[in-house]
């Protein structure tokens, strides 16, 4: 499985990105060893949404960022939230 996710950096921004193994990436940001998001902690996991193939996942990912929309990204994650 694939999987896009979003987090909630401590600015207010989203971050966007897909990967194989979400626990360990979302390990990875709290842990400081993401180039971008350490300048930004804490950060919080909103939401995630699971694809069987790494282009679903990458289309999905590409769509969010591309459309710049921060009401399609909060779309995306009342429809896909996964934590609370």
């Amino acid at each position: 499985m694939w999987y896009v996710y979003v987090l909630e950096l401590s600015d207010g921004m989203y971050y966007i990105w897909s990967t194989k193994n979400i626990e360990n990436r979302i390990q990875t940001h709290q842990n400081w060893d993401s180039h971008y998001t350490r300048r930004k902690l804490p950060c919080k996991l909103l939401a995630y949404k699971e694809h069987k193939t790494y282009t679903e996942a990458r289309i999905q990912e590409i769509f969010l960022k591309k459309s710049k929309s921060r009401k399609i990204t909060e779309q995306f994650i009342s429809e896909n939230r996964k934590i609370g």
